[in-house]
Formats: C-alpha cells, structure tokens, sequence
C-alpha cells in the first residue's frame, strides 16, 4: 500500500531508531512488472556520521498490516567509488557506440574519464565529462568510432576504460572489450 492512506500508514525508514529520521518514501517506491507485491525503493539517506548505524523499513498492506525489516550497517566517508558494471549499448557496433556505467555513488558530481584503446594499448580516443549520475547510471558516453584524428577506426576488437572519481576522490577504474564492425 503506498497510497498513504490511513494514519500512519506509510511506507517509512527510519534511521537509528531516531523519529526525526524518519522518512517517507512512497513516492520512491517502484512496482516490478508482473510481481504483485514487489518493487524497488530508491531513496538517498541523508548524510550520515562515521560508524554503526540501523535502519528500519516499514510498508502497509491495504488490510492495515504493517511488515517490517531491519539492518545494520557502518559509514565510512571518503571510499573510493565502486563501478559495479560497464557495458556498451550493443556489440558488435557499426556506427555510434554508447556506453554506461553502473556505480555506486547516486546523484553525485561524477567525473568520467573514458577512453578507448587499441590492441597495443595506444589510445586512439578519449573524453572526459563531470555531470550529475543519474541514481546509479552515469549518462551516455558516445563514441563516433573515429580516432584522435577523426578517422573511422578499423573494424576489429578495442579496449575501452572508464576511471572514475567523486568530490576529488581516490579514483576507480573497469577495462571491457567491444567489437566495431562493418557499415
């Protein structure tokens, strides 16, 4: 039930048993396709200190039944970021190649230095942006298949990298193989 109806009965985290940090997130919830009863909720906690902290979240159903689940976990400010996925829209590509990246670090000032390499490890291509991520997908990264000079690149298998850093953090890096082929 997210609807919210009902006192109280909203979809809720709650963070170190504290009534002034507890937020309502209904409006974050996702339903999965299919899966009655089933979704995602994103929501970015509030700035938390160093250390041990719980959380505990809480839905309604729309019987009035509440079910709860907690968790403990520990903040640790200044990690690295973490790039979970890096992957190209397709492959083998032919004319424009988009690329993105699954991290871990949700509406942040991200900066991506993206480049692409040949077989001998020469850089043929490279571009950096900062942008905001959106959540945990950082905008597309296109790549015209032209080099340095601007010449469409031969048909065979590069080498792209992506290093990434937040709010001048120590940085993150993922290497994967994608094939350009004919027009």
């Amino acid at each position: 039930n997210i609807s919210g109806i009902g006192l109280g009965h909203d979809m809720t985290v709650c963070i170190d048993d504290d009534p002034k940090q507890e937020y309502v997130v209904n409006s974050y919830f996702t339903p999965v396709a299919g899966e009655f009863g089933s979704g995602d909720v994103y929501y970015e906690l509030p700035t938390l200190s160093d250390g041990k902290h719980s959380l505990l979240f809480t839905v309604w159903d729309t019987e009035g039944n509440s079910s709860s689940r907690s968790m403990r976990f520990t903040v640790k400010n200044g990690l690295k970021p973490q790039i979970y996925s890096l992957y190209p829209e397709k492959s083998p590509v032919s004319d424009v190649a988009r690329f993105y990246l699954r991290h871990d670090r949700p509406d942040m000032l991200m900066t991506i230095k993206f480049s692409i390499f040949d077989w001998s490890g020469r850089e043929i291509w490279s571009v950096e942006q900062t942008a905001m991520s959106d959540m945990w997908l950082s905008s597309p990264i296109e790549w015209n298949l032209t080099d340095k000079a601007g010449r469409r690149v031969q048909n065979g298998i590069y080498l792209y990298r992506a290093i990434i850093s937040v709010n001048g953090s120590s940085e993150a890096t993922k290497t994967q193989k994608i094939m350009v082929a004919p027009q």
